[in-house]
């Protein structure tokens, strides 16, 4: 859960970098404010999809690797 909690703060602070309130990242993400708050505080995951949609959105640089 620490890994999900670090990743929701990065996501976090991202999002405050442009400017913008949950209800502006869940719109442009098309998903609900709490499904943001959920992330941000490490309670929840998001799919590959958004994953991609919040790289573009918020700038982030994000690289998935398989570790098997």
């Amino acid at each position: 859960m620490a890994g999900s909690k670090r990743i929701g703060g990065i996501i976090k602070e991202a999002r405050l970098r442009h400017g913008m309130t949950q209800v502006e990242l869940a719109r442009r993400l098309g998903v609900d404010q709490s499904t943001i708050s959920e992330v941000e505080r490490g309670l929840r995951g998001l799919g590959l999809d958004l994953v991609d949609a919040l790289k573009h959105i918020l700038s982030l640089d994000i690289t998935m690797t398989d570790n098997t």
